[in-house]
């Protein structure tokens, strides 16, 4: 993991004035083909999309690099898409690892009271289901002010599900970075605006490549699970 990390960390890209750029490395032993990683493309814009309407954008982000061969996408938002999801990465992440500890001692119970670690499952479930909605109304508290009632209960229904990926993709050990530009904000209302939101991807995105480089395995399931049952994103 750490040498994946690095990768990513270390790839120099110049990300213009007032914009973010998203990574997405998977694992290699994600995809069957190249045909299940184009669907993974679509799917990726089809839930950074409603991220994007809720900061004030419109349209799909922009992509600015594909590699097939390590299967890794990088795609250029505005600072404020960005600073969304580093928030989404970063609280998803903290609640991994929150339910990390949980799983542990389910395991470690599971021999000796059944029940009780029946009961601890139950409860990292209900933490994650939580975290969601948390992050939901968070992120729906950030809406431009620009979309209307109805489009807002839309949008609700949409940024769930999207947060939904980003937590199903988390657990199967999708590693995410979200990096702003380094060329100086405008002098502007709007570059202010910016160099706020770039401060927070700095902060919140420093905060979600240490908890990923720190966490052994995120396939957060407990010993001898055979599969993960990921959070429903809805699709």
């Amino acid at each position: 993991m750490d040498v994946a990390l690095r990768a990513i960390n270390e790839t120099i890209r110049s990300v213009p004035s007032g914009k973010a750029e998203i990574g997405a490395l998977y694992p290699k032993e994600y995809f069957g083909d190249i045909e299940e990683f184009a669907r993974e493309i679509a799917d990726l814009n089809r839930h950074m999309r409603p991220l994007v309407e809720v900061s004030g954008d419109v349209g799909s982000p922009i992509l600015v690099s594909l590699e097939t061969g390590t299967f890794e996408v990088f795609l250029t938002v505005g600072t404020a898409t960005g600073a969304i999801l580093a928030t989404i990465v970063w609280r998803l992440l903290r609640t991994w690892k929150q339910i990390e500890e949980i799983r542990k001692l389910r395991a470690e119970t599971r021999k000796i009271d059944a029940e009780a670690s029946e009961l601890l499952e139950k409860r990292a479930q209900r933490q994650r289901e939580e975290a969601v909605e948390r992050i939901n109304k968070e992120i729906m508290g950030q809406c431009d002010e620009s979309i209307d009632v109805t489009r807002r209960n839309e949008l609700a229904i949409l940024v769930r599900q999207s947060i939904g990926y980003v937590d199903a993709r988390i657990q199967l050990n999708v590693l995410f970075e979200v990096a702003p530009s380094e060329m100086p904000p405008r002098q502007t209302p709007t570059g202010e605006r910016e160099a706020k939101e770039t401060r927070l991807i700095r902060e919140r995105g420093a905060a979600m490549w240490e908890i990923q480089a720190s966490m052994e395995r995120r396939l957060l399931v407990a010993e001898n699970d055979k599969e993960v049952v990921p959070l429903n994103d809805g699709t």
